[in-house]
C-alpha cells in the first residue's frame, strides 16, 4: 500500500516530545499592614493660667486736676496701698489707704456784698489728703483686667494763700474731704500693673474771714494714669 511508507517516513521524521515544565504558581504578596494614621498634630499643652493676683498692692497715681472753680488744671500725685480679698467669683473687695500731693492756684474776679468787685483776687493752696480707700471691683479668674469703683474719705491737710479786696493771708486748714470714682487695671505680670483712675475729689476750706469773696472750694475732678506694684 502506498500510504504506508509516507507514513512510515513521516512519524520517523517527527522531533521527540520535549516534556515542558510545570508552571509555578506565583504565591500570593503580603498583605500590607494598615498603619494607623498618624494624628495630624500632637495635642498642645495647653499654657498655665496667668498667677493670681497678690493680695498687697503699692499704687501710684500720676494725674491731672480740673478745678470747680475757676483755677487752672494742675498735675496732683497720689500714693496707696490697698489690700484685696476675693467676695465671690470675678468679684474683689479691697480697702487702704491713700496720701499724696495736689496744687491749686488761681486769679478770678470776686464780689463782695459790702465791699464791692475785686477783678484780681488770687488763691494758691498745697493740699495733702490722708485717707482712707474702699473699692469693689470685678476680675475674671485668669483675666489681665480688673475695673471698678473706689471711695475715699479723710482729712486733707491744705496750706493756703489768699488774697482779695487788698487783703492778704495765710492759713493751714485741715478739713473734711472726700473722693469717688472709677478705675482700671491692666496686669501686665504677676507683680506690675497699669491703669487709669478717673475720680470727683471734693475739699472745701472756710476762708470767708480770710479773703472776702473769695471761693474756697478746692475740688476737682482727676483724671490719672495709675502704676501698681503688687507683692505678698
Amino acid at each position: 500500500m502506498m500510504w504506508l511508507p509516507v507514513a512510515l517516513v513521516l512519524t520517523a521524521a517527527a522531533p521527540p516530545d520535549i516534556p515542558i515544565p510545570p508552571i509555578a504558581e506565583a504565591e500570593p504578596a503580603p498583605a500590607a499592614v494598615p498603619t494607623p494614621a498618624a494624628s495630624a498634630e500632637a495635642p498642645a499643652t495647653p499654657a498655665p493660667a496667668p498667677a493670681s493676683r497678690k493680695p498687697w498692692a503699692v499704687g501710684l497715681e500720676l494725674g491731672l486736676d480740673i478745678p470747680a472753680a475757676q483755677r487752672f488744671p494742675m498735675a496732683s500725685t497720689r500714693l496707696g496701698l490697698d489690700w484685696r480679698a476675693p467676695l465671690a467669683a470675678g468679684v474683689f473687695g479691697g480697702v487702704g489707704v491713700l496720701t499724696g500731693y495736689s496744687y491749686v492756684v488761681g486769679e478770678q474776679a470776686v464780689a463782695d456784698p459790702v465791699l464791692g468787685v475785686d477783678e484780681h483776687a488770687l488763691l494758691m493752696a498745697h493740699r495733702i489728703p490722708l485717707r482712707a480707700r474702699l473699692r469693689l471691683g470685678l476680675d475674671a479668674e485668669g483675666a489681665p483686667v480688673a475695673v471698678g469703683v473706689q471711695a475715699s474719705g479723710g482729712a486733707d491737710v491744705a496750706v493756703i494763700s489768699a488774697q482779695s479786696f487788698g487783703r492778704q493771708a495765710s492759713l493751714t486748714s485741715v478739713m473734711p474731704a472726700l473722693s469717688a470714682g472709677g478705675f482700671l487695671d491692666i496686669a501686665m505680670g504677676p507683680q506690675l500693673g497699669f491703669g487709669v483712675v478717673g475720680e470727683w475729689d471734693s475739699a472745701l476750706a472756710d476762708l470767708a474771714a480770710a479773703a472776702p469773696g473769695l471761693s474756697g472750694d478746692l475740688s476737682a475732678f482727676r483724671l490719672a494714669v495709675l502704676m501698681t506694684f503688687a507683692f505678698g
